[in-house]
């Protein structure tokens, strides 16, 4: 436990992105058709609040949250990372799309301006982040990789 407590102190940020991750798929679970099929492309958009829909993102925030709590022998920390902000990127561009399309509605919502500032926060920590003690590593093998190369094809 208390190890866990130290990974959840040291990834507070992915913790916390997971959980909102989670409360994003509960709210949809909460409120289906919240994205209404009034859009210009024919009601797609609408599928996307539904209950498998929320499912999966639950399962996401859920993942988020286990990967940041514990030390995972491959580190996924990264790639669940750009999971995550593909899956705010992506919700963040449908609801910008619901408000763009609706006729009956003149601004874009504040439901809409929080998505894209969740987007957005995820998308600078994760380009300012410190990379992880397996990137590093992974980047030196590389570097000896292509010196290597370099030296064979030299001669």
């Amino acid at each position: 436990m208390n190890i866990m407590w130290q990974n959840i102190k040291l990834n507070r940020f992915w913790f916390l992105t997971g959980l909102e991750t989670v409360a994003l798929g509960m709210f949809f679970v909460a409120m289906p058709d919240y994205i209404p099929s009034i859009d210009r492309l024919g009601g797609y958009l609408g599928i996307f609040d539904d209950n498998p829909a929320a499912v999966i993102i639950i399962i996401v925030g859920t993942l988020g949250v286990i990967v940041s709590s514990f030390k995972m022998s491959p580190d996924i920390h990264r790639g669940m990372s750009y999971v995550e902000e593909a899956l705010w990127t992506f919700y963040a561009t449908i609801m910008l799309m619901r408000d763009v399309t609706n006729p009956n509605q003149r601004l874009i919502s504040l439901a809409t301006i929080f998505i894209i500032f969740v987007a957005a926060r995820i998308a600078a920590e994760i380009w300012i982040a410190e990379p992880t003690k397996s990137e590093v590593e992974l980047q030196s093998r590389i570097k000896e990789l292509n010196q290597k190369i370099d030296g064979i094809l030299k001669k």
